[in-house]
This record gives structure tokens, sequence and C-alpha cells, in this order.
């Protein structure tokens, strides 16, 4: 097995598709990538960020004239590598495919358990009957559906594409928990505090047998501790 981390992202349009429409699918999708970077067959650490992890991904840009001859090659013996470090496959096309489900379903049989398989529709065009067809192979997500929530709360286009590399199982090399920075922040916060209330203790001690001076000094220490405590919250 590959030691390189399996966070390579292949996105293959089928040669009908303009560039223009191709650029707009990718910077939706992945809209930290910089215009000037949409052009590129290869488009490295891209950071995917989550409210719970941040993660970088390497985004492989195919194009091919003919379906079928585009999965021979990606299913060849020189293609082991990248099958083995792939995160996940988008094949955007309008056509209908359904003649290669065979061909997909060995796709999903050489790429990762964890590795998900997709087909995208461009067109507004629904094709139901296909889907039913290669759903046991692979999901079909439609770019032209209307909003983005269908009625069973369930996402859709871009924004369902979005959700699977959400929650995606990236290898651990790859990732960075945004959690452990919530969690040092917080236990920098709590000692912040504890750090306060001890003053508030000690100050409490220094007050007794104070003359009326030194009471106004301890009256303005109070006030700068509860300045303090405030900023703190």
């Amino acid at each position: 097995m590959s030691q390189v981390p399996r966070n390579k992202i292949l996105i293959v349009f089928s040669s009908e598709t303009s560039d223009t429409t191709k650029k707009d699918i990718l910077s939706k999708i992945f809209v930290q990538i910089e215009k000037e970077r949409l052009n590129d067959n290869i488009i490295k650490h891209i950071q995917w960020e989550t409210k719970y992890y941040r993660a970088e991904l390497d985004l492989y840009v195919d194009q091919y004239d003919t379906l079928s001859e585009w999965i021979k090659e990606l299913l060849s013996e020189e293609s082991t590598p990248l099958l083995e470090v792939l995160a996940g496959v988008i094949v955007i096309d309008d056509a209908d495919i359904t003649e290669h489900k065979g061909k997909f379903d060995q796709i999903s049989t050489k790429i990762h358990d964890d590795s998900f398989l997709l087909r995208c529709i461009n067109s507004e065009k629904i094709q139901d009957s296909q889907d039913e067809v290669l759903n046991d192979v692979l999901e079909t997500v439609h770019l032209g559906s209307l909003g983005t929530v269908n009625e069973f709360g369930e996402k859709l286009g871009i924004e369902r594409i979005k959700e699977i590399l959400d929650t995606h199982a990236w290898d651990q090399d790859v990732v960075e928990l945004l959690q452990d920075d919530q969690m040092k922040r917080h236990r920098t916060h709590v000692e912040d505090i504890d750090a306060i209330v001890k003053k508030l203790e000690e100050a409490k001690l220094q007050y007794q047998d104070l003359s009326a001076t030194e009471m106004k000094e301890a009256d303005l220490y109070a006030l700068e501790i509860a300045e303090e405590i405030a900023r703190s919250i």
C-alpha cells in the first residue's frame, strides 16, 4: 500500500464541457482556489476547512474525449499508484453513462473502501432513470438542482459535494483538528479566570484592618480586578 497520503481528488470532465463551465464548477466547490490556478491540471495544497478540522488536499483535473477509453486507462496497471491515493473520483458528464455501470463498479473496487465515487450532471434535465440504475455503484449529484436542500432536508448540487468532502474520513496525516486549538484557548481562559479569583481572595484578606486612605486604594484595586474579569468573560 502506498505511503503517500490518500488526499487526492480526481475530477474529470467530458471534452464537451467548456472551459468557462469547468472553471465555474471548480470555483464553486473549491472556493479557496485562486482564480489563476483554475486552469491548472494539478492544484496542490488546497486547504479544506470545516468547523472541526482543516485538511490539505490535492486536486487532479482531467478531461476525456471518450469515457470508455478514459476508464480503461484509469483501470490499467499504470494507474494503480494513483488509485491507491485517491480520496475520491468525480465524473462530470451530462451524457447517459449507464452502459458503463460495470466499469464504474470496477473503479469502486480499485479505490479505497472509504473513497467516494460521484457522477455529476450539469444539465437541469432530471434523469431519474439513470440515477436508479447507477445508485448502487456511484452517487449522482445534479448540479443544476433548484435550491440547496430537498424536502427531506438532504443537500443538493454543489452543497452535496461539499457535504461529502466535509464528512470524508481524510488521512490523519493531512488533518489538523481545530478542536485542539479551541480547547487550548478554553484552558487558557479558565487559567486566566483562576488567577483573577486568586487575586480577589488575596485582596479580601488585605481589606481587613485598613485605614480610610488604604480603603480608597483598595477600592481602586477592586475596580481594576472587576474590569479584568469583564475583559475575560
